[in-house]
């Protein structure tokens, strides 16, 4: 077992993940490539960067499949990050980005709501949609059917007045061909003078 002190002496756990991967012979790409583990990544798990690293669930698996793939112990190679972790100041602990902006706005969360003149506006006129919606359902009347009837009536009105100058147009047409007819019969029975 190793004291504290020993562990002082031995170096970072970046340190040695660095140190293990180059007396294999790998460099970072192809490292990168079998464990599916960014460059970007891996070159921050070797410089101990903690706050380029992304959040802890992401990183703990990242500590643990770059331990098995350079043959070391997945288990201690994550205590040894948990304590050095812990040796960290406050301010450089890693965490989700997006957790600590939570954080920072907490107090912004608990503010009372401020009145909007647009949501009074929009509660009046709700009240009035209720009011109408009631009086309809009251008085046993449905706007639609309304509608509906007084647009039937518009679309027949031209219909008729179409049909009544259609019936005046063939009533002419027929009188005119009665007047040809009785002046062609009128021609016909006359005797031809020659």
């Amino acid at each position: 077992m190793i004291t504290g002190e020993q562990e002082e002496i031995r170096a970072s756990l970046g340190e040695e993940l660095r140190a293990t991967r180059k007396s294999t012979g790998l460099d970072i790409s192809t490292v990168a490539q079998k464990t599916k583990i960014s460059e970007k990544n891996i070159k921050a798990l070797e410089d101990s960067d903690f706050k380029a690293l992304p959040a802890e669930v992401f990183t703990r698996g990242f500590y643990k499949i770059y331990a098995s793939f350079l043959s070391l112990d997945p288990t201690e190679v994550l205590r040894r990050y948990d304590a050095e972790k812990a040796n960290l100041p406050k301010d450089s602990v890693p965490g989700n980005p997006v957790y600590r902006k939570r954080n920072e706005n907490i107090g912004e969360m608990a503010a009372p709501p401020t009145f909007i003149l647009s949501s009074a506006i929009g509660f009046v006129l709700f009240i009035f949609l209720l009011f109408g919606a009631f009086l309809c359902w009251y008085f046993s009347w449905n706007p639609a059917t309304f509608f509906s009837q007084k647009l039937r009536s518009l679309e027949t009105q031209p219909v008729i007045m179409e049909q009544a100058a259609v019936e005046d147009e063939i009533s002419a047409v027929l009188s005119r061909i009665q007047e040809i007819a009785t002046t062609t019969s009128a021609q016909a029975a006359k005797p031809k003078n020659k």
